[in-house]
């Protein structure tokens, strides 16, 4: 059964979130999970597009690369988009994706009550290169971690090559709009919902769950459930905001 979004973070939050993990209704138990940490500070737009190019198959575009007429306006539905939520920052350049959709980033400097500090949040876009009439996907904060060294876990951990990587995380398919803090996710539509979030998405090889939770001041956790018949698991971001 595939759940929209909205359906699925509302069915959550109504579960509670500590029956959400210890009943195993979005986290079944995986034949294999991982822990890692990850620090706050690494949270950067460069940073992370440098990781989907390592671990995610992401081919870098030259800077010099002239988008097509459909692709260049479906970048800039979706940088409208990023800009209007504030990720105006370190843009990087562009990279193709194995379907041949083009990926980027952003950034903004998110200030952290909790730390009372600046800290970054990556925003990133995927439009699709072949068909003008599928909107881009949005994707940020905790989803963009997630990915990430979800990606580092299977290519490194499990041997993967870094296009399957890349077809078992990176959304795809189906509207895909995800855009939180690090205080949680940030959906008017879903009701208030601090410090926690929910997102589900399909990628070409998989469908993956995002659970972010801030545990505390200094710690935060990112959980990736991927479910495919290539990799079923959860692999577990421990975000730490304070050293």
């Amino acid at each position: 059964m595939t759940l929209s979004r909205r359906k699925f973070t509302k069915l959550a939050l109504l579960s509670g979130a500590s029956s959400a993990t210890s009943s195993g209704i979005f986290f079944p138990k995986p034949a294999e999970s991982f822990n890692l940490d990850f620090l706050i500070k690494d949270a950067t737009s460069r940073q992370m597009f440098a990781g989907l190019i390592v671990y995610a198959g992401v081919k870098l575009i030259d800077t010099a690369f002239p988008p097509k007429p459909t692709t260049e306006k479906v970048i800039t539905v979706a940088q409208n988009t990023l800009t209007e939520n504030g990720f105006t920052e370190q843009r990087t350049e562009y990279g193709e994706i194995r379907d041949q959709s083009i990926i980027w980033g952003d950034e903004k400097q998110e200030f952290d009550p909790d730390i009372s500090s600046n800290i970054p949040n990556p925003g990133f876009a995927i439009a699709n290169n072949l068909d003008y009439y599928v909107p881009p996907s949005i994707f940020t904060a905790s989803t963009v971690v997630g990915i990430n060294t979800a990606s580092k876990v299977l290519k490194e951990q499990h041997g993967l090559y870094p296009t399957e990587v890349g077809e078992l995380l990176l959304p795809t398919h189906e509207i895909s709009e995800d855009i939180g803090t690090w205080q949680g996710d940030n959906d008017p539509s879903i009701g208030n919902n601090p410090k926690a979030g929910f997102t589900i998405y399909r990628a070409k090889g998989a469908e993956v769950t995002r659970r972010y939770d801030r545990i505390s001041e200094k710690l935060g956790k990112i959980q990736m459930y991927i479910d495919s018949p290539n990799y079923r698991g959860t692999i577990t971001t421990n975000v730490r905001f304070s050293v």
